[in-house]
Formats: structure tokens, sequence, C-alpha cells
């Protein structure tokens, strides 16, 4: 399997939970609400592009002026704490809803590694046989018995 993902889906259910989230989506204040995540880019949002989040005694916190926007941080897809961080903020209007990746992580596929570590001990061809043979040869010896 080459991935995986946790996926927060945010629909609206007409029957049991109509309009549940239409303090985040819809049109007159999404642009308060949402906060568009990309790598590499400061953590700014609001219709104006005024409010930013920044660390603050280890934990997120939204500025608020053009003033303060310098300080707020460059968003990194790669670092866990800062995920966390984004996705234990609290709802608004406190804080903003992150919306898109918020943690990505590059590495190798188990299976990918089992198989490779495996055709490497095959390779090896030690004095009394391949590792398959020493392997036959460990089955074939000894006492034996049978279960019935």
């Amino acid at each position: 399997h080459r991935g995986t993902s946790f996926i927060e889906i945010y629909q609206n259910c007409n029957i049991f939970n109509d309009g549940a989230f239409d303090s985040i989506r819809d049109r007159s204040v999404r642009d308060e609400t949402q906060l568009h995540v990309e790598h590499g880019q400061p953590l700014v949002f609001g219709k104006e592009r005024d409010r930013g989040l920044c660390w603050n005694n280890g934990m997120l916190e939204v500025l608020r002026g053009e003033e303060n926007l310098a300080r707020a941080i460059n968003f990194d897809s790669g670092n866990r704490v800062l995920a966390s961080a984004l996705a234990a903020l609290p709802w608004p209007p406190d804080a903003p809803v992150p919306m898109g990746v918020l943690f990505q992580e590059s590495r190798p596929v188990f299976e990918d590694a089992m198989h490779a570590l495996e055709e490497r001990a095959r390779k090896k061809t030690p004095a009394n046989g391949t590792a398959d043979d020493q392997l036959d040869a460990l089955f074939r010896s000894g006492e034996t018995w049978m279960v019935q």
C-alpha cells in the first residue's frame, strides 16, 4: 500500500444536522473562518488577509492587524508538531479551521523493504549453499514428528 490519509469532510446532512457547517463554509464567512495551508507559505487568512498564526509559549496564537503579520509563521507540511497544533485549534470565531494537507511524510513502503531484505538474504551464498538450500536442509534435519 503506497500511502495513508486521514480526511475530515465537512458535508451537510439535510436530515440529521442541516446547516452544521454553515458557520465555516458559507460564502459570506468562509474567508474569515478558513485557513488554507500551503507548504512554505505564511499562515495568514481573512478577507483582507489581515490575520495570521504565530507561536506563543508553545501554542498557536491568532494575530490581528497587518502590523503583526510579520510574526506569522510559514507552514511546513513536514512539521508534525505544527500539524498537531493546527488540528487542535479551537472552532471559529476563536481561530480558523485549517484546510489542506496538514502533514506529509515520504518514507519507504514496508512491503518493499521486506522484499528487498529477502532478496539480499537470498543473494548471499555461504559455503554450504544458498539461504533457500540451508532452510530446506534445516527442515529435513533432526528428529521429526507428526501431529495427528
